[in-house]
């Protein structure tokens, strides 16, 4: 091997660059205006306390008010008030405009003295705040003669219209209610007590597993072909039996991948990124897959074209798995056993597990920035070679024609090569840059079309689905972020599942360790059939080698700066540039679903190299029963990994699971639910499935007498309650219709089909079945609309026209307004 060092001035300013570039993106989230990020000042930010909901809200120009009594016992004789709001407002106090705050410079404190306004007695502080990219958030103090006035969960909030509830701090994601489509998700302590037993087998077998290995005696030739095929063997078993399990809208954003794929397929052309929702996407992995699918004629969603899609994910993820052996050779020459561990990483981590069952570009992104960073470090351990130069030049476009996150490693490829450049005395520098050209050159004359072709349509080259030149402006929640979510951590070890919307961490290590937010399945019903309490045992399992992996990253880190090399440059480097990226691109995008690990698969293995590394550092500050006790644990973290993503493809909760799947993708899945409940007659999902089966189908007879069924079974059921509302509402008993109605809305605040379906009772059933009020039960039907979807048009209309009956005009107007501001 070449020498691989580099002058020690390089660790220094490599970590001094990672810094100021860490440093550049929170002061851009601190005082960009154009990043929703609400930055620390003299009150906290408070919102309207909306639930809950994994869906996207269109973006709309969402009016709040935010509301608190002050009482004085005499006129104060100064009074200073400091205000932000995201993003415009007028501040009031008793009816008085006293300031305005701008959208342009919202994250800017404003501050004046407002004691002309105020007087002895009681005092209304209003701020009325709007904006059309998230909740409306406010910031106030006011501070007075021995008193101050912050804004807290004592002031009142109207969002949209809804009635006036107590505020919620910013920093503060609420709890799924009743209703909610992701309550009643697996809690940590709940999945380790109901699981210990399999806890207890899992530490048996890595237990024996660890003692055969450190007593059997065989060559090392032996034991390494042994072991890599056991590896092999179970990793291969694990896919091939899970491909039975075949759903078309299991995965991110499945179906418009999938509609990518067919639109190539079909039309044999590339689509613009305005035809469909993951169309701004690079096209290579879209364009292999359409061909494979051409050469054996089938759909991209049909039953025998996922199996093909399948394969090719399996295919590719076991090329990523053995670059990650090969690569791993270079960093650890002449040791295979650390070979084999960072390949088994890389098999059995759940981030790059869960995404080979699903329709997705990542996997080939991952396995192309696998095969480039095996080249580079080819090219830093031999002589930087012409040729290979060309070749990773090659594969490093044909990964930026994948995926637009492979364009995050160009920097540090170039970096490395140049530092190993330096060295070779022979090289001269005419040839040096040609070389880093040549690999520049051959990536961009392999990809940058499609980056000009974006460039020519939309005027930004790395537009997509959140650019408004491709898409109207829509966010998720919570629409802003704030410090408190990049500094806390620990929902991912109590309720695992979508802790995304509580901190950064937890959103990263829920994604990274398992399936976190279930493929972009957004309800409990028809979610991937994985074991969920297994996963959720898993991430505390998961704290073990979290623990080596982030271990092995410092102790990288510290190696490089003190004694810097060519090759660690590349794979340190590559750790903290995806890590930025992920970072910005989450403020950029403030969404719960935003910081997905996996977003980075395409550094599997500098993530491998580093876990080798923290391991070999613990051990070796650890005595033998501690060596053995950190593998045991890891072995049992592994087993429980394996066990998790072991689809039960005959147990009836998987049966259950997918033909609520196949059902919403439109397959009639009535015989698989009819089978399901004659062995389990009141269970209440199937139940639910059935009626709506029924429904679909025209059934109405059946559909009847399963609701009473149901509805005799779980009277405490929103959905079920609503689905009994429909019986009595067919039978033109709109008295009862309205009541069974207005009870599932009760039981189900927070379930928008629930709550717009009963005011679609309230809207629609005769006036004079139910006697007079008809406009005040539209009212409150749509405020609970509202509540849990502040953007619905239907409810804003139907308030809106109940309002004009009223005689509240100005009401009545705004509503109308918001449900003609392309609201849904």
């Amino acid at each position: 091997m070449s020498d691989v060092s580099l002058p020690r001035p390089w660790g220094w300013l490599a970590a001094a660059l990672f810094l100021a570039a860490l440093a550049r993106v929170f002061w851009l989230a601190w005082f960009d205006d154009n990043i929703r990020f609400l930055p620390s000042g003299p009150a906290p930010w408070i919102v309207y306390p909306s639930p809950l909901d994994p869906n996207s809200f269109p973006g709309m120009e969402l009016p709040a008010e935010f509301h608190r009594h002050v009482t004085l016992s005499e006129t104060p004789s100064r009074a200073s008030l400091e205000f932000r709001c995201f993003k415009s407002c007028v501040i009031r106090i008793n009816g008085k405009a006293v300031a305005t705050g701008s959208a342009v410079r919202w994250k800017t404190s404003t501050r004046l003295d407002v004691a002309d306004a105020l007087h002895r007695g009681d005092n209304d502080i209003e701020a009325s705040v709007s904006t059309d990219m998230g909740p409306p958030a406010s910031s106030l103090k006011l501070q007075l003669d021995g008193m101050t006035v912050l804004t807290d969960e004592s002031w009142d909030v109207s969002l949209a219209g809804t009635s006036a509830s107590g505020a919620r701090r910013a920093s503060e994601a609420p709890e799924p209610g009743p209703g909610n489509p992701l309550s009643g998700t697996e809690r940590t302590r709940d999945a380790l007590r109901n699981n210990y037993g399999k806890g207890l087998l899992w530490l048996a077998i890595s237990v024996v597993a660890c003692l055969i290995g450190r007593h059997a005696s065989m060559s090392d030739g032996v034991a390494r072909n042994l072991i890599l095929m056991l590896l092999a063997a179970l990793w291969i078993c694990l896919l091939l039996h899970n491909l039975r399990c075949r759903v078309a809208t299991y995965g991110f954003d499945a179906a418009a991948h999938l509609g990518y794929i067919e639109y190539i397929r079909t039309k044999h052309s590339l689509p613009l990124a305005t035809q469909g929702a993951e169309m701004y996407q690079a096209p290579l992995y879209y364009i292999v897959s359409s061909g494979l699918l051409s050469l054996f004629d089938r759909a991209a969603a049909s039953d025998q074209g996922l199996l093909i899609l399948r394969l090719f994910n399996v295919a590719v993820g076991a090329a990523n798995v053995a670059l990650v052996y090969v690569g791993l050779g270079f960093v650890f020459p002449a040791q295979w056993k650390r070979q084999a561990a960072g390949a088994a990483l890389a098999a059995f981590a759940p981030w790059h597990l869960y995404l080979l069952h699903y329709p997705t570009n990542e996997v080939l992104s991952a396995m192309l920035g696998t095969a480039s960073i095996v080249l580079c470090l080819k090219c830093l351990h031999t002589d930087a070679a012409s040729a290979r130069c060309l070749a990773l030049g090659a594969v490093l476009g044909a990964g930026c024609l994948t995926k637009a996150s492979s364009l995050a490693l160009l920097p540090i490829f170039l970096a490395a090569l140049a530092g190993k450049l330096r060295m070779r005395p022979d090289c001269s520098p005419i040839a040096r840059v040609g070389r880093l050209a040549s690999v520049v050159g051959l990536a961009v004359a392999i990809s940058g079309w499609h980056y000009w072709r974006m460039w020519r349509h939309y005027g930004n080259p790395l537009a997509g689905n959140w650019d408004p030149a491709i898409v109207h402006p829509w966010w998720q929640q919570p629409g802003y972020f704030t410090l408190a979510y990049f500094t806390s951590y620990g929902r991912s070890l109590t309720a695992p599942f979508f802790s995304g919307f509580h901190s950064f961490w937890d959103a990263l290590y829920t994604t990274l360790w398992g399936d976190g937010l279930w493929g972009g399945w957004t309800q409990v019903p028809g979610r991937p059939p994985w074991h969920y309490e297994l996963m959720a045992a898993g991430y505390v399992l998961a704290l073990v080698p979290t623990l080596v992996v982030v271990c092995g990253c410092c102790v990288a880190v510290v190696r490089f700066v003190r004694e810097p090399r060519v090759d660690w440059l590349l794979l340190v480097g590559s750790l903290g540039v995806m890590f930025l990226a992920i970072v910005l691109l989450s403020l950029r995008l403030p969404s719960y679903e935003q910081p997905k690990a996996f977003h980075a698969l395409n550094i599997l293995l500098p993530f491998c190299a580093c876990a080798i590394v923290g391991y070999e550092y613990l051990t070796k500050h650890l005595g033998s029963i501690g060596r053995f006790a950190l593998l045991s644990l890891l072995g049992v973290w592994l087993v429980n990994t394996y066990a998790t993503f072991w689809i039960d493809l005959d147990s009836p909760k998987t049966r259950l699971a997918v033909a609520v799947a196949k059902s919403l993708n439109g397959e009639d899945q009535t015989a698989e639910v009819e089978r399901i409940l004659a062995s389990d007659p009141h269970n209440r999902v199937a139940q639910l499935e059935l009626a709506r089966l029924d429904w679909r189908a025209g059934r109405m007879a059946r559909f009847t007498a399963g609701v009473r069924q149901a509805f005799g079974d779980h009277p405490e059921d929103g959905e079920i309650c609503l689905l009994a509302a429909e019986t009595f509402a067919r039978e033109n008993d709109w008295e009862s219709a309205l009541q069974l109605a207005q009870r599932a809305a009760r039981l189900a605040p927070e379930n928008v089909a629930v709550t717009l379906t009963g005011l679609r009772f309230a809207s629609q059933r005769p006036s004079a079945a139910v006697g007079a009020g008809v406009e005040n039960d539209v009212i409150a039907a749509a405020q609970l609309v509202l509540h849990a979807r502040p953007t619905n048009a239907e409810a804003h209309r139907a308030m809106g026209d109940a309002l004009l009956q009223l005689g509240q005009t100005d009401a009545a107007a705004m509503h109308l307004k918001l449900a003609a501001n392309r609201g849904h």
